[in-house]
């Protein structure tokens, strides 16, 4: 009778488990002090349900059958209803609607292994939203292009920190007048002419990481070193910010205080108060050149935005569009740089590789250098994002229904592994992108079709410096673990740990060899 008990008890109170889930998710708001209650309120109300099946196990065991059967009808109402046929006469994809799905946020394949089992367009439920996933770059570039009318992109929390909200988020009205401008104002002619200030910020940060290693057999976690170098040559890039300068410093600052977890809480205090101290830091710059514009290039974006547009210089929506791309840049890129050292330990012929081509010291090809191939290559095994994207009006596409108020999950990383476009897809091979030109539909690691990242040559052109100048250095992987979910891409992870050793100078005897 105890073991019965003991098995009506944990039924009822496992029964509410995604329902409370569920209830956390749609409830959820991105002001701090709101959210903070809801959490103190869904907290009272699970103990107060928990409490009570206790009490009614107590004083009222023949009650607790009736409890347990209910519980137990839900949880099979929930499981019948999330069988993967299910929504067949709707002509939905197949796929299971189960919630929480574990396998979503712990296996890094979970996405590859649904299209493979149900086919490349399915259903899932991510994050308590059912959600139809799409793995193929034609397949989604088709749906994006025909069904333009029918989505829409879903606003993000950190939008109400910018006048008019993030490029990506804007309204259509909006964009179509911001997007030309922020373009123009995003001209690859400034990481050009920053390139001299890009490698000496790579060999400064590259020798503090080497000297703070020297001695030590651990190792260390090369992600906070690269982000730092990565925020000093961004904010020389954007603002024309000089790297090591006090300056600098308080905007690593101001950017350490915007990574407060989660990401997508942008009403922490903290938060709104490090995005507006960076406002005024940009002001103040706006007004330093402003006074002092003598250069015959422009040396930074913010310099190019008063040169092309001098009437938006105090244009708040183009000043938060910088800041936060300034951020979510420096993150992107510092990311990048991880997975770049992981995978240059774990391939040393290919770092051996990368020396010998700087060494010979022939012209650099941006495009196909072995250092932009290893740039492209990461991206697309492990720097990829995702789309996601909001059903406004019920469609129909390849055959399946595409309900209202659903989400579309467009799976960028689960595209770059298809064996019909890559050969040996799972394996690094940057040599690949000098062999062959991939279109848009085989290769979008920054954006699909007219949804593309406005950073994509900085991108690449600040990876393959870095890269280029990782070769002064021994680089060796001494510790390693499974990789880790982050919030838009998987990361390397957290026991990962790195020796930089600069390399000796090779004597004039061993350089006639």
């Amino acid at each position: 009778m105890t073991l019965l008990w003991l098995v009506e008890i944990s039924c009822a109170l496992c029964a509410i488990a995604p329902a409370a889930r569920d209830w956390w998710i749609h409830a959820w708001t991105p002001s701090w002090r709101t959210g903070h209650q809801r959490f103190v309120r869904l907290t009272a109300w699970i103990s107060a349900y928990s409490a009570t099946v206790m009490v009614v196990a107590l004083w009222a065991p023949l009650a607790l059958h009736l409890l347990a059967a209910i519980c137990l009808l839900f949880v099979g109402r929930d499981l019948w209803r999330s069988a993967s046929w299910r929504g067949r006469r709707r002509s939905l994809p197949r796929g299971s609607l189960l919630h929480p799905r574990p396998g979503i946020f712990t296996h890094e394949f979970f996405f590859l292994e649904q299209a493979r089992r149900f086919g490349p367009i399915f259903k899932a439920r991510i994050n308590g939203a059912p959600t139809i996933c799409i793995v193929g770059h034609k397949t989604a570039l088709e749906l994006l292009q025909q069904q333009a009318a029918h989505l829409s992109r879903p606003g993000m929390p950190f939008n109400r920190l910018i006048p008019r909200g993030f490029l990506r988020h804007m309204s259509s009205a909006d964009r179509a007048f911001y997007r030309p401008k922020l373009i123009a104002i995003l001209s690859p002619n400034i990481t050009q002419a920053n390139r001299d200030r890009i490698l000496a910020a790579a060999r400064h940060g590259y020798a503090q990481m080497a000297s703070s290693d020297r001695g030590s057999t651990t190792g260390l976690h090369p992600r906070e070193p690269l982000e730092r170098i990565v925020l000093q040559i961004m904010a020389q890039i954007f603002f024309g910010i000089e790297a090591r300068s006090a300056l600098a410093d308080q905007v690593w600052e101001l950017h350490r205080a915007l990574c407060i977890e989660p990401v997508w809480m942008s009403a922490h205090p903290d938060k709104i108060a490090a995005f507006a101290e960076l406002g005024a830091i940009v002001d103040a710059q706006v007004t330093a050149l402003s006074a002092n514009n003598e250069n015959d290039a422009p040396q930074s974006y913010l310099e190019n935005c008063l040169r092309l547009f001098p009437e938006l210089a105090a244009n708040r929506t183009i000043r938060g569009n910088l800041i936060y791309m300034l951020h979510t840049g420096t993150l992107d890129v510092a990311g990048l740089m991880t997975w770049i050292f992981k995978m240059l330990g774990d391939y040393p012929d290919c770092l051996e590789a990368l020396r010998r081509e700087v060494d010979s010291a022939l012209p650099v090809d941006d495009e196909h250098d072995l250092a932009t191939c290893v740039v492209r290559e990461t991206l697309r095994l492990e720097q990829t994002e995702y789309l996601i994207r909001k059903v406004d009006t019920e469609f129909r596409f390849a055959g399946y229904t595409f309900p209202r108020n659903w989400l579309v999950r467009v799976c960028i990383r689960e595209g770059h592994r298809d064996p019909e476009i890559y050969e040996h897809p799972n394996e690094f091979r940057p040599e690949r992108f000098r062999d062959h030109s991939f279109s848009n539909s085989e290769y979008a690691p920054l954006g699909l079709g007219e949804v593309r990242c406005l950073g994509k040559s900085p991108v690449l052109q600040i990876g393959a410096t870095l890269v280029r100048e990782l070769t002064g250095f021994d680089l060796a992987v001494l510790a390693d673990g499974r990789r880790q979910v982050g919030n838009l891409h998987w990361r390397p992870s957290s026991r990962l740990r790195v020796a930089l050793t600069p390399r000796r100078a090779k004597t004039a005897a061993e350089n006639t060899l």
